[in-house]
């Protein structure tokens, strides 16, 4: 009895230890113990080990998120910027404002014609002839020139636009002169039906220039650079006189005077249709020597009509175009102006537009200006 009482129900034998040896595992890098190894043979543990929780974000880590996000922001915000700035430094369509209110629907346009002429310049007078072709409106146009001048191909293209338009349209065109409208900027007004000059305008400037750099003492002298011209078979062995590696001789001076002339002889053509039957064809070859001359020389030498602003000039395309109101609406036709010129950066010049920032931006310009800086360029162009 005694041995019964004494002895107590069993119950279930208790788990075996996994780890006998109370061997420590290797320690997790998060912060916790990671399990001791599984008893050799046992397969693993026979319960599931509790997962270590997840180690919370360091301020280091939050940095390098928040350095990321900006990281690609900042990226995406600049080839924004960048792709805007292009395309508005390209400027854009032909850009018309109101220069003067008016009643009625006759209306008289004014094309400026600004800075040295280039190809820009005969561009946006294409556009511009082309808008008051179309605009049935306009009875009259005035020319408004600022400008010393600039290519000679480049003015000859604007004149022969001008003269289109008036074939087409038979709308007059009155000249009104500015700070300057010398050589290629009379050149492109001159056959205009009535010209103003201001007080303080200078003009004339009747004249060609032609320029080539040498730089032969510079690349061999001081660079012990030497170029040599390999002509291919056929080919006339001769000295070209648009080479600007070499320096020149009489033979090349007498070939580029050739070419001067003649287009000389055509500057004096454009000017003796205009002029010549007021100043006299004799007359004018007196004046057509590269002479400028005041506004008032240029009047009573005939090269003008009239001193006066542009309103006189407004009042004179008023009374040719037969516009019937007294004061009527004025459209003013200009280039969209480009970013860097809205910020004042760049503008255009009255006597050099060449080296801008505007042009060094342009990676096309630049590529362009190393292409043809040995070839002449004939210019209609005052000189200082």
């Amino acid at each position: 009895m005694n041995d019964q009482n004494s002895s107590s129900p069993q119950g279930p034998p208790p788990p075996e230890n996994p780890n006998p040896q109370n061997t420590r595992g290797p320690i997790d890098p998060r912060g916790g113990m990671s399990p001791p190894p599984p008893p050799p043979g046992a397969g693993g543990y026979p319960y599931p080990y509790p997962a270590q929780p997840k180690p919370k974000a360091g301020v280091l880590d939050s940095i390098k998120k928040f350095g990321a996000v900006i990281s690609i922001g900042l990226f995406v915000f600049l080839a924004g910027f960048y792709v805007a700035l292009f395309q508005m430094n390209q400027g854009g369509p032909l850009q018309a404002s109101i220069y003067r209110d008016g009643l009625g629907t006759q209306r008289i346009a004014i094309i400026p014609v600004s800075g040295t002429i280039g190809s820009d310049t005969v561009g946006y007078i294409h556009e511009a002839v082309q808008a008051v072709e179309n605009d049935e409106t306009i009875k009259a146009v005035v020319l408004r020139v600022q400008s010393p001048g600039g290519g000679a191909s480049a003015s000859d293209q604007i004149l022969h636009k001008l003269n289109e338009l008036r074939k087409k349209t038979d709308l007059p065109i009155v000249a009104s002169y500015g700070d300057y409208a010398a050589s290629g900027g009379y050149y492109v007004s001159c056959q205009a039906d009535y010209i103003f000059a201001e007080p303080t305008t200078i003009t004339g400037s009747i004249g060609v220039i032609a320029q080539v750099p040498t730089m032969q003492d510079l690349l061999d002298q001081k660079l012990g650079v030497k170029f040599e011209t390999i002509t291919a078979t056929g080919s006339p062995e001769k000295e070209v006189a648009n080479n600007m590696f070499r320096n020149w001789n009489d033979a090349d001076r007498a070939v580029m005077r050739e070419m001067v002339d003649a287009i000389y002889d055509r500057f004096f053509e454009v000017v003796n249709t205009g002029r010549g039957k007021i100043v006299g064809e004799d007359e004018l070859k007196k004046l057509a020597d590269g002479s400028i001359y005041t506004a008032q020389q240029a009047v009573d030498l005939k090269l003008v009509d009239e001193i006066g602003y542009i309103e006189a000039a407004l009042d004179k395309a008023r009374d040719l175009g037969g516009i019937t109101e007294a004061e009527p609406e004025v459209v003013y036709y200009q280039p969209r102006a480009t970013l860097l010129q809205m910020l004042g950066v760049t503008g255009p010049s009255p006597t050099r537009s060449g080296a801008s920032l505007e042009n060094l931006l342009d990676a096309e310009r630049f590529r362009t200006w190393l292409t043809e800086f040995s070839v002449p360029r004939m210019m209609y162009l005052m000189q200082p």
